[in-house]
């Protein structure tokens, strides 16, 4: 569903949840590492359900996103300049060719 509608769904039950008692109730996912893409709403802490209170993205994730952007980055800037290098040599063949047979 709609992410706005699901946040708001689960903000009233963390609401009905703190109603009844659970003083930790909890809506996880709403702004851990910017948002997840899975809600979960808790009636106590996120350790307990075995989730990480403070989720980070590790470092080596980072550099392994920023290496294949880099390799992707130079392959997209190599192919026009083969291209073109392909082609020129075509033509220095071509003219080649037209000049020994003249």
């Amino acid at each position: 569903g709609d992410r706005g509608e699901l946040i708001s769904k689960g903000q009233q039950k963390v609401v009905q949840l703190k109603a009844k008692g659970y003083s930790n109730a909890y809506l996880y996912g709403e702004k851990e590492l910017g948002g997840l893409h899975v809600l979960y709403v808790l009636d106590d802490a996120p350790s307990v359900y075995g989730l990480p209170e403070s989720p980070r993205v590790s470092s080596s994730r980072i550099l392994e996103k920023w290496l294949s952007g880099l390799a992707t980055a130079g392959i997209v800037a190599a192919l026009p300049l083969y291209f073109v290098l392909k082609r020129s040599r075509q033509l220095a063949e071509t003219q080649t060719i037209s000049e020994g047979g003249a």
